[in-house]
Order: C-alpha cells, then structure tokens, then sequence
C-alpha cells in the first residue's frame, strides 16, 4: 500500500505557490520596464522677445533682430557679428562679406563648409530650405553634431552674410551632444535663425 508522506506534500504545494508568486512579480517588474520612458534634464525655454540691433562693420552697416536672451558684440577686423546664449551655452556667428562679383563663390564656400567629410560623418542628414526669392538658404545637420544650423542671406547684389550656430560655444563648460535631449532646444533657437534672416535690413 502506497504512502504518502504529508510534510513532502505540504513543502511541493508551498514551493509551487512560492515560484508562482516570483513569476507574478517577475512578469509585472518586466512590463513596468519595457514602458518606462528614457528621462533628460528638463530644460526651461526663455520667452522670445525680439529687439532690432544695428551693427556697424568695416564694409557696411545692416540690422537684424535680435532675442533678449541673447548678448552680443562685433569684431570690425573679422567682420564678425556674435550672439552668445550663455544659459543654453548656443552662439551664433556671423560673417559680413561685401559681394564684389562673386556671389556664387561665396554661395559655393558656405557649401563647401556643409559639404565637408567630418561633418557629414558626423550628421544623419541635411535639410535645406531656400527663400523664393533666393536671398537665404538654411542648412539643418541632423545628428549629433557641434553646428546643427549653417546658412548665408544675401540681396544678391551688395551684400552677404554667412552664419552658423555653434552648441557648446563656451569650451570651458561641459557641454553632451546628445540629440535626443537637445532636439527641444535645437528647434527652439531655430527659428530665430528663420527670423534674423527674414528680419534683415541692409544698409544701401
């Protein structure tokens, strides 16, 4: 006659509940991670309010608007213009070049710079956007790279301008490309570059 043994019983059905309340749990914790949304630092946007700056070089004199949030200053030698965002650590450079009969060189040297094999290593892609007018063009670098705008704005006749923005401007500060994090960031200064290049006036 068969027995049974009643501790050996009672130990399998206690085990048995003890591996199907780890498999519960088990399963809940996985699902609960599978769902969870990858976390950045929250990054506060200052509001836009725009001032028209003038800003006298050695060749000519033109005006642009202008953020508040943004501190400037010129170098008359380079014919250089620079906004520097030091919360966000974003600057943007400007380039004054008087055009004398060699506007599709200049267009050509703004290209160049996109074009070069570093940069579109480091880029996922390029989006260009040009004014119907063609006196801009606007070059968006996708990835993680240190300038995700290039651009150049032109009359066409006199005047030239070209200009990038520049992430982590202040080397000194520990700055991480890291484009998911940024991308907030990056279309927000971006349409300042849409408004400094609709915006601009000449000085004839």
């Amino acid at each position: 006659m068969l027995r049974f043994n009643k501790n050996l019983l009672f130990s399998k059905k206690y085990l048995s509940i003890i591996t199907i309340i780890i498999c519960l749990f088990g399963c809940i914790k996985k699902d609960d991670q599978k769902y969870l949304p990858k976390g950045y630092f929250r990054i506060d946007l200052p509001e836009k309010k725009l001032n028209k700056q003038s800003f006298v070089l050695k060749d000519n004199m033109f005006s642009i608007s202008i953020p508040n949030y943004f501190k400037y200053s010129t170098d008359t030698i380079k014919n250089e213009v620079y906004l520097i965002n030091t919360q966000h650590n974003i600057g943007i450079i400007l380039n004054y070049k008087k055009i004398e009969n060699n506007l599709e060189k200049l267009i050509t040297e703004t290209k160049n710079v996109i074009n070069d094999p570093q940069l579109l290593k480091m880029s996922y892609g390029i989006i260009e956007t040009t004014s119907p007018d063609q006196k801009w063009s606007i070059y968006k670098m996708t990835g993680p790279v240190a300038t995700p705008f290039l651009f150049h704005i032109t009359d066409n006749k006199n005047h030239f301008l070209q200009g990038f923005m520049l992430m982590c401007a202040d080397q000194n500060k520990k700055c991480n490309l890291n484009i998911d994090s940024l991308i907030h960031l990056i279309n927000f200064f971006e349409i300042d570059i849409y408004n400094l290049a609709n915006d601009i006036i000449w000085d004839e």
